[in-house]
């Protein structure tokens, strides 16, 4: 039952069957893994299935597509072979502030929900509660506050973030924190989210193969991933 149901959102990614939704999709995944003795982090299998492949077969449930944003050659041949839609950074080994400042320029929808490659409990249906607080707000993006710390890599932005994103990477710039005083986002609590029924783990992240080791674990698929830590075990992942 649940490979079937795994089976079926990938057949959804593929076919891109969101439909219209005016939300796009960016994995920032150029970075060099360094922590995980060289290995692609983004590719490593979780339950039958890459990182990154997993990641976004859930954005897809909400965006209209998801575009993978790579540094170099060979890791877009790695994505590309498992069907993803690909963009080269345009100034690789930058860091995430200009990573996602080149794949935003190829970004038409009005808001995008980005991820970085290494969050596979990523949760459709808290992109999608984040984009309704931000159309209420009126707000130029929503970030989560989880653990005592902000996590830009899985937020919500309009894309006229651009604007204030721009002068910043013109200037050298490469610290989201940096992005985030320009934005001034709003910022949703971590019990904000429990009060919306919403499982904060969606921003834990792997960095070391031991983390990836507790990860694998503990996760049959990310529905079922009861077992993950959360709290202040949690904060080790953020």
């Amino acid at each position: 039952m649940i490979q079937h149901a795994l089976a079926k959102r990938e057949q959804s990614y593929e076919n891109g069957t969101a439909g219209n939704t005016g939300i796009g999709g960016i994995i920032l995944a150029g970075g060099r893994s360094s922590r995980m003795n060289g290995e692609m982090k983004s590719l490593l299998p979780l339950a039958g299935m890459p990182v990154i492949k997993r990641i976004a077969v859930e954005m897809s449930r909400l965006c209209q597509s998801v575009t993978v944003a790579a540094a170099y050659e060979h890791q877009a041949q790695h994505y590309s072979r498992l069907g993803l839609s690909v963009a080269l950074d345009e100034a690789p080994d930058c860091g995430p502030l200009v990573a996602f400042y080149s794949a935003l320029q190829k970004r038409e929808e009005e808001l995008v929900w980005l991820s970085a490659c290494d969050m596979p409990l990523v949760s459709a249906k808290s992109a999608e509660w984040m984009v309704q607080q931000l159309k209420v707000s009126g707000a130029m993006a929503v970030i989560p506050e989880i653990g005592g710390k902000l996590h830009p890599l899985q937020a919500i932005y309009r894309k006229e973030s651009i604007n204030l994103l721009a002068p910043l990477v013109a200037a050298g710039e490469r610290r989201m924190g940096v992005l985030m005083q320009r934005l001034e986002p709003l910022i949703v609590t971590e019990q904000a989210l429990l009060d919306a029924g919403i499982d904060p783990r969606f921003v834990c992240n792997m960095n070391t193969p031991e983390q990836y080791e507790r990860l694998q674990q503990s996760f049959s698929v990310r529905e079922e991933a009861r077992s993950f830590p959360v709290g202040e075990e949690a904060r080790q992942y953020g």
